[in-house]
Formats: structure tokens, C-alpha cells, sequence
């Protein structure tokens, strides 16, 4: 029949995998820190070696005709594996056909943010291992622990950056008379979405993310542009199969890429201590 309703007329793969590809971006929170390298990309091989610059630490205090201190810089290797994360949904042919809202939508949704979350979580664990740090995780995040960390950036001290801040640190850093409202920033150029204020020359990105919270310690991650590398050997790849005994169609995705650091002087790893919030 004509008028026929199929399975291919439901269900496009090509258009939920193009639609997929645009929206990962705008996912990853951690995008706007990342250099995109597609090395790998229709070549044999899952592991690549990565130089890296090492950091010549602070300037030192130098007396009236003193002589300058001069360090040696140098490089290193690390070296990156690709990995795979994938996810998938099944719809019923029931939900295709009279379900509620748009499911082909909503699936595409639904796993643009899964593959985001993984990127953004194998990021935040690359992140972590920065070696720049501060704080033993003793002290609250306050304006005045976050001014003396910064130091550490050194010549990157004066750089647009953005500090990630759990829901419970933005509570309390909003109330500091230092805090600057999202309002008061006019003019400032805006690093990323989700910037809800600023303090001590950083961008404030509230995350939920789990791997920041250690115990009663908060890892809070301050990161500047070109920090990370996202290195992928191929792009979000959707399938789609059919289901007979069930008359339901499967829907997956998966996603080859690795994470890494890329300068290490652009990021900075402040311990600080856990706050405690009560119902008053």
C-alpha cells in the first residue's frame, strides 16, 4: 500500500546521526578548553604520543643589579589511547507510532548527552592529574585561599579562566562581598555557557560533576583555553537494527576519542574542603 507507514519512514539513522554530531558540542562542558585533533582519523592505529612543554616554575625575587635566574625548558611524552563509550535505547514500535511527544527526538537527546557526559568525565579525571596544585582540602574556597592559588599560574595569572565550583561552593562564594553577579560582568567576554558570576578574575561554572568531590575534599579545577587535547579517531556513529520477536528497533551510538592534557601550566587543581549545607 502506498499510504503504508514503515519502519525507515520512523526512524532516519543518517538524520539522528547528523543531528547527534551538532549537538555534542554544545554538550561537552569541557569543549571550550579542548583542541580538537583528528590525527588518528582514517588512519591504522589507537594510541598516539604527545609532546608536551614542562614548566619552568615561579620568577624569583631579584636584588638591584642581581644577576636574572635562567631555567632550562624542556619537554616530555605522554602518550594517549583511544577508547570507546557507547549507549543505546530501544523504541517500540508502539512508541514510534503513537507515543508521547517526539521519541526519535528525545532519544537523539538522550544519547548526544550520554556520549557528552562520558567526554566530560574522562576530562575532568585528565584535569585532575594537573601539575599545578594548591590547598591540602582543609580550608573552604574563599576569595582570599583563591587569590593566593592563582599565584601559581605565574605569567598565566592574568588569562580568562574559568574555576568549576560545586552547587553548595557557589551558595556560599555568592554571598562574599568579592563575588560578581553574571549582571555586573557587562562587557566581559563569556568563556563558556552556564557562567553564573565571577571572583578573583575567574569565570564561575557551576558542575554536579562527582569526580570533583573526594571525601570531604572539593577538587576544584581552574582551566584556561587550549588546556585539553580531544583526539578522535572517529565521530559519533549511530546504528540502528531491528528487533522481530520484540517489533521494536534498536538505537546505539558510540564514540572513539581520548582526552589528555595539553599544557600543563593551564591548569590548576585547588583542594579545598567540602561545605556543609543544613536546612534552616
Amino acid at each position: 500500500m502506498a499510504n503504508e507507514t514503515k519502519k525507515e519512514h520512523l526512524i532516519v539513522p543518517e538524520v539522528m546521526e547528523d543531528m547527534i554530531r551538532e549537538k555534542l558540542p554544545h554538550k561537552l562542558q569541557f569543549s571550550e578548553f579542548c583542541e580538537i585533533d583528528n590525527t588518528l582519523m582514517g588512519i591504522p592505529g589507537d594510541t598516539i604520543t604527545i609532546p608536551k612543554w614542562g614548566i619552568i616554575g615561579e620568577a624569583q625575587d631579584v636584588e638591584e643589579l642581581g644577576q636574572i635566574p635562567y631555567e632550562q625548558m624542556t619537554t616530555s611524552k605522554t602518550q594517549a589511547k583511544i577508547k570507546k563509550a557507547g549507549k543505546g535505547v530501544i523504541l517500540s514500535d508502539e512508541a514510534l507510532l503513537s507515543g508521547y511527544g517526539n521519541p526519535i527526538g528525545e532519544a537523539t537527546e538522550q544519547l548526544a548527552i550520554a556520549i557528552a557526559r562520558k567526554v566530560d568525565a574522562d576530562a575532568v579525571e585528565a584535569l585532575k592529574k594537573a601539575k599545578l596544585t594548591f590547598g591540602k582540602g582543609t580550608t573552604a574556597l574563599n576569595y582570599a585561599l583563591l587569590c593566593d592559588a592563582l599565584t601559581k599560574l605565574g605569567e598565566e595569572i592574568d588569562q580568562e579562566k574559568v574555576l568549576f565550583v560545586t552547587p553548595d561552593q557557589y551558595s556560599e562564594l555568592r554571598k562574599d562581598p568579592q563575588f560578581l553577579s553574571l549582571k555586573d560582568m557587562a562587557g566581559t567576554p563569556i568563556l563558556m555557557s552556564g557562567i553564573v558570576g565571577m571572583i578573583a578574575g575567574c569565570q564561575i561554572k557551576v558542575s554536579s560533576n562527582p569526580a570533583l568531590i573526594d571525601g570531604t575534599k572539593v577538587h576544584n579545577l581552574i582551566v584556561l583555553k587550549g588546556a585539553l587535547r580531544l583526539l578522535l579517531k572517529r565521530g559519533a556513529n549511530l546504528e540502528t537494527a531491528r528487533d522481530i520477536d520484540v517489533k521494536a528497533t534498536k538505537v546505539n551510538i558510540d564514540q572513539h576519542y581520548a582526552v589528555s592534557i595539553k599544557d600543563d601550566s593551564k591548569i590548576l587543581k585547588l583542594s579545598t574542603l567540602k561545605p556543609t549545607i543544613t536546612d534552616r
